[in-house]
């Protein structure tokens, strides 16, 4: 007997809203660290006349890069909590994620091969991030 999906799930929901983009959409679901951050590092389009948010760093020891599945640099970020994000620039996106309360976050990404290539800036290395996250990194390390 075939399998029924149901076509109402959220998840179908989001693949059917970004249908258009092509490529894949992931959801992934983070918690925020108890120093407040996620791990992440966002820069918009590198054609200043299109607005997106991609991912252009991810800390090791951030939550963006334990999820399961990992957020990856250049996947491009849809939606946080249901609030598009698409089309808008990334320092606009940056301060509705700082803004946003509460501890777990659902994250709606587009990821595309080619990526990297519109991303504004280089990705950042683990070094580059701030000392905060890599106070924590360094601590979790030793406690291992």
């Amino acid at each position: 007997m075939a399998k029924v999906s149901n076509s109402n799930t959220p998840q179908n929901k989001i693949r059917k809203k970004y249908a258009g983009l092509g490529d894949t959409v992931v959801s992934v679901r983070l918690e925020r660290s108890p120093r407040g951050g996620l791990g992440l590092s966002l820069a918009g389009h590198r054609d200043r006349s299109r607005m997106a948010v991609f991912v252009c760093g991810l800390h090791p020891a951030g939550a963006a890069a334990k999820a399961s599945p990992p957020v990856k640099v250049g996947d491009e970020i849809l939606e946080v909590n249901g609030i598009v994000l698409h089309g808008r620039c990334h320092l606009n996106a940056s301060a509705i994620i700082k803004g946003l309360v509460g501890p777990v976050f659902k994250i709606i990404l587009l990821r595309r091969k080619s990526a990297l290539e519109d991303v504004a800036v280089k990705p950042l290395t683990p070094a580059q991030f701030p000392v905060a996250l890599e106070e924590e990194y360094y601590k979790s390390k030793s406690s291992s």
